[in-house]
């Protein structure tokens, strides 16, 4: 109930920005909370997915295709040229846990922003292995992008095990400031 409260006034005092987040200056809310500049997301771009049924058993070189998308909000994606492209300017934390094949070593996952064809010099995130065993890679990278920067991600090398009925390499790309 306490907080159906907060929210009726939160949307009462707030105000929507011209690129849809809304903010407030300091304000007391139910009486004894104080919140100062807060930002509120309602509509905060995220997007997150999986390869699906794009590609089975992706080899090196090539960006990743996609084609399953669980969440899409505000971040579109280009299957043509197999790039996310993000809606405003922030901060977004970038995600892929890539399941490598076996029997293949040197396997590396790159993140490119604003680039098809990211390599160790130039890339935002990467995992890499030698393992010759099946194996989950993962890439957690924070950047600050522009509106319309695109992000793509590139096997630069080895192999990725993806089957249409049994999928893996998980992604997700959000907004966080």
């Amino acid at each position: 109930m306490a907080s159906s409260i907060i929210t009726q006034q939160i949307t009462g005092l707030a105000t929507e920005t011209q690129d849809g987040l809304v903010s407030t200056g300091a304000q007391t809310f139910a009486g004894n909370k104080t919140f100062v500049n807060i930002i509120f997301r309602p509509q905060q771009p995220i997007m997150s997915g999986q390869i699906g049924t794009a590609m089975a058993n992706p080899a090196a070189p090539q960006k990743l295709a996609f084609n399953e998308f669980w969440v899409s909000r505000g971040i579109t994606y280009d299957s043509v040229n197999r790039r996310f492209i993000v809606p405003v300017t922030g901060v977004y934390r970038i995600t892929l846990n890539p399941f490598f094949l076996t029997g293949v070593t040197g396997r590396r996952v790159l993140v490119g922003i604003n680039t098809d064809t990211p390599t160790v010099t130039n890339h935002y995130g990467h995992t890499y292995s030698e393992n010759p065993e099946y194996e989950t890679g993962c890439i957690n990278s924070i950047v600050s992008l522009n509106a319309n920067d695109y992000i793509v991600f590139y096997l630069s090398s080895g192999s990725l095990y993806n089957q249409s009925t049994d999928k893996f390499n998980q992604f997700s790309i959000e907004l966080i400031g």
